[in-house]
């Protein structure tokens, strides 16, 4: 069985296995729209968060973070809220906010930027001169102007995307 995120963007799928989720019992009732009829549809918790809105032009809900923390610290608030930094994928959502982490790396391996969910970012305005950390810099985060590879711990702001 898997837990469905309905209108999650590129987060589609948790395996839940047991019908269990994160060791709770799921009180979600069967709603048919799986193929063998036991799918169920949760909603994840950042599409009830009113802190999460959309944004003309985008299609998926976004809720800007507490500014100033690590990519690490970033990531980790945006997941509390069953949702991850956002993946900048178009000059509209770029434009949507300035300076802030995205869910871009190339942690695992240096100069292939990867989004979170491991598939190759193809969307990359890099500004003049970037990416320039090598091992050093291996977290993207974005302006108007494009985007910039920075040191994961270094501070700033994020935008969480649902």
């Amino acid at each position: 069985m898997c837990w469905l995120a309905t209108a999650c963007g590129r987060i589609a799928f948790d395996p839940l296995g047991d019908g269990t989720r994160d060791g709770a019992p799921n009180d979600m009732t069967n709603n048919g729209d799986g193929a063998n009829g036991n799918e169920m549809t949760v909603p994840r918790a950042c599409m009830s968060n009113p802190a999460y809105t959309t944004k003309a032009g985008l299609a998926n809900r976004y809720r800007e973070g507490i500014p100033l923390v690590t990519w690490a610290q970033a990531r980790a608030a945006c997941q509390a809220d069953e949702a991850d930094l956002w993946v900048v994928e178009s000059t509209t959502e770029m434009n949507a906010w300035t300076g802030d982490w995205t869910g871009i790396t190339d942690v695992a391996n240096e100069g292939v930027w990867k989004k979170l969910d491991g598939t190759s970012a193809t969307f990359l305005p890099w500004i003049n001169g970037q990416p320039d950390g090598g091992n050093s810099e291996n977290c993207v985060r974005t302006d108007q102007a494009g985007f910039e590879d920075r040191d994961c711990t270094d501070l700033r702001d994020y935008v969480c995307e649902c």
